[in-house]
């Protein structure tokens, strides 16, 4: 049997959400409220742009590198100590943590915040981003 098109266009879609606690942050939530980060399943969109994550960081750091060819290198040079690190040094799968938590926090996760929380507790952002990566899998509820 085909599916039914009509049937699925007129369902409702809702992203589920789950609270992971992160007891170290405990400092960070107002005094008497549990430590819990809440996350949610990617749209379509959002799994994409995480998928893209790493190559958009390699993109940019090839243009910079081509405009510093020849008189610019001091430009090159900044753009480098700003990242920190040279993008090549940058591992996809971190970049891919970092929007997996910025696209799949309630609410969203700014950029920075990922990423100090990457270098300060790298382990609970792994988990983190496993766990959005693990909901998304499942998808939206269809319907419901």
């Amino acid at each position: 049997m085909a599916i039914d098109y009509d049937k699925l266009d007129a369902a409702n879609v809702t992203f589920p959400t789950k609270k992971i606690p992160v007891p170290m942050l405990k400092d960070f939530f107002p005094e008497g409220e549990e430590p819990e980060w809440e996350i949610k399943s990617l749209t379509g969109m959002e799994i994409a742009l995480v998928e893209e994550s790493a190559e958009r960081v390699k993109v940019l750091k090839g243009a910079m590198e081509a405009f510093a060819k020849g008189t610019v290198k001091g430009f090159k040079d900044g753009y480098d100590e700003l990242l920190n690190q040279s993008a090549d040094a940058t591992p996809e799968t971190y970049m891919r943590w970092i929007s997996l938590v910025r696209y799949g926090s309630v609410p969203q996760c700014p950029e920075h915040i990922a990423v100090k929380l990457a270098h300060s507790n790298g382990g609970m952002l792994r988990r983190l981003a496993h766990e959005i990566s693990v909901m998304s899998a499942m998808g939206a509820n269809l319907g419901e």
